[in-house]
């Protein structure tokens, strides 16, 4: 018996070109919109890094800022009671009031200029090139670590005074002498090794601004006194250093 085996067949056929222009057609719109997601997706990208960092710097400024403004005014144990005395040249000059732990300047948007106007003099405002409009604020305090006293050789109007080590103070530091009933402020003007000791020196006539008189008034090394460093800080808002003239929150070290 025989089986018969048809085998048909049919020309293989191409796209015309008609078809292939619409397919063409069809992957470019498909093609567009993928890559406008993209690019939709990446702006949405940069914007949202964008915003978080701003967020970021803003909350990190704020925590050093409200720290300095939690910290005014600190004078160790006697920062609420107790004398307080400043042995400074120009004492009352706004990088070195330190009676005095805060002072605010507003613009006064109708007068156009600033309340109270702006000092001038070292640790002023006046060169800063403040933005109209906006507010400044001077704090001071005591800042850092303290070291202790252990001798005030001569009493209170010793140059001399004898101090732990290790520490961190530098000739020129603007520095306070602290015990719970009084505190002093005076510029470094000398140190020198006593042994296993260091002695912090404090002439008047040296140094700037330098100090007005070496007498510190109490006796510190009987009372538990310690020395620590002094800072005076500016906060306010200009427009910054690159050219863009967008407004920036500075911090300025008087």
């Amino acid at each position: 018996m025989k089986t018969t085996i048809l085998m048909t067949s049919e020309k293989q056929r191409g796209f015309s070109l008609v078809e292939l222009m619409v397919a063409m057609t069809i992957g470019f719109v498909i093609l567009a919109g993928i890559g406008y997601l993209y690019l939709e997706s990446r702006q949405s990208f940069r914007a949202m890094d964008n915003l978080s960092r701003m967020q970021e710097s803003a909350r990190y400024a704020l925590e050093v800022m409200s720290r300095d403004i939690r910290m005014a005014g600190y004078r160790g144990c006697a920062s609420s009671t107790g004398d307080f005395h400043n042995t400074l040249n120009t004492s009352s000059a706004s990088a070195y009031n330190f009676a005095l732990p805060l002072n605010g300047y507003d613009y006064d948007v109708v007068a156009a200029d600033w309340a109270p106007a702006l000092p001038t003099d070292t640790g002023g405002l006046s060169t800063l090139k403040l933005l109209a409009g906006t507010d400044a604020i001077i704090l001071r305090s005591a800042t850092g670590g303290g070291t202790s006293v252990t001798k005030q050789p001569g009493g209170n109007s010793s140059a001399d005074l004898q101090i732990t080590t290790p520490n961190d103070l530098a000739i020129n530091d603007i520095v306070m002498v602290s015990n719970c009933k009084a505190s002093t402020v005076f510029q470094v003007t000398n140190k020198n090794v006593n042994g296993t000791n260091q002695n912090v020196v404090h002439n008047a006539g040296a140094g700037t601004p330098g100090n007005a008189s070496q007498d510190l008034v109490e006796n510190y090394a009987a009372s538990g006194g310690e020395i620590i460093k002094m800072q005076s800080k500016t906060y306010f808002i200009r427009n910054d250093a690159n050219g863009s003239g967008r407004p920036a929150l500075w911090q300025f070290d008087n």
